[in-house]
């Protein structure tokens, strides 16, 4: 109640409340204190930058294990997050993978001048996938009605000779111009499943695959392999890769990794580990299993 309130209930003046209350307040009668609902989350999160010295970490409070969910039910609270990271002039590229194609599905608004938004790996697939970085990269173009680039190319190639020669059409070359400019990414954090982006592809060979997997593979982001620390792995399939390199990639100054569910927390421990992301959006659970 407020103090108006009082005084007409209890047929006081309104300053004799007021007095009331600061005398009770001094001898300790009434303590105010604030609870902060997001308490947990907030030291979670406090623990998990200084554990693995990065720059920011979203944590959401939730029981849910579908990733879509997640991003539907929380979107306004990523939304006002990831719109402080985002600045005027910028060129924002996204990667390939099912959680970030929810994440552009979910997303609100973010009012910022001159931004542009670029796919990082190739986006040429003949079946269509939704969640390849081109279809990424229009989403979100048009959640935040602002330009965007495709690139219409495969995320790997049959054979090196190849890539040199894709690597030579300048609309390419400029597509890697901008990739070079880019100051924010929002990476899936792709483990090494049946189930996972880099399988469902099927631009790996399963010669890749039995050398990834021999090489203790854990998971990636972009096309990049790490094993468990985080370091990258010497992939023979690299010579057949389009798209941002290992170092433009890290070059990124905002790095924003999304991934939810226990069964992910190995993986984005190494990629928290190996430098490839510097802001976390996960959830509760998965952040505390980082700390162990």
């Amino acid at each position: 109640m407020s103090e108006r309130q009082i005084a007409e209930n209890l047929g006081f003046s309104r300053s004799q409340v007021s007095k009331i209350l600061l005398a009770a307040r001094d001898q300790k009668i009434v303590n105010v204190t604030i609870t902060n609902p997001f308490f947990d989350e907030s030291n979670l999160e406090k623990e998990i930058i200084d554990a693995y010295k990065i720059d920011n970490a979203l944590l959401l409070n939730t029981s849910d294990t579908d990733y879509r969910s997640i991003l539907n039910s929380f979107s306004s609270v990523i939304t006002s997050h990831v719109g402080t990271k985002i600045k005027n002039d910028s060129v924002i590229g996204v990667t390939s993978g099912f959680t970030v194609n929810a994440f552009a599905e979910n997303v609100g608004y973010i009012r910022k001048k001159n931004i542009k938004i670029i796919p990082l790996v190739g986006g040429g697939f003949s079946s269509g996938p939704s969640w390849q970085a081109n279809i990424n990269a229009h989403l979100l173009a048009n959640k935040w009605n602002c330009e965007y680039m495709q690139f219409n190319m495969p995320g790997f190639v049959s054979y090196s000779e190849i890539k040199g020669l894709l690597l030579d059409e300048p609309e390419i070359k400029n597509l890697l111009m901008e990739m070079d400019r880019t100051d924010s990414a929002f990476f899936g954090i792709g483990d090494f499943t049946d189930g996972s982006t880099f399988i469902k592809a099927n631009y790996l060979r399963d010669d890749d695959i039995k050398e990834l997997k021999e090489k203790g593979v854990v998971g990636g982001v972009c096309n990049f392999f790490f094993d468990e620390n985080g370091e990258l792995i010497d992939f023979s399939g690299y010579d057949r890769m389009i798209g941002i390199t290992p170092q433009c990639a890290r070059n990124i100054p905002t790095r924003i990794g999304i991934a939810f569910g226990l069964h992910k927390a190995k993986t984005i421990k190494a990629a928290l580990k190996g430098k490839w992301i510097n802001y976390l959006i996960t959830d509760v659970n998965t952040g505390a299993q980082l700390l162990k």
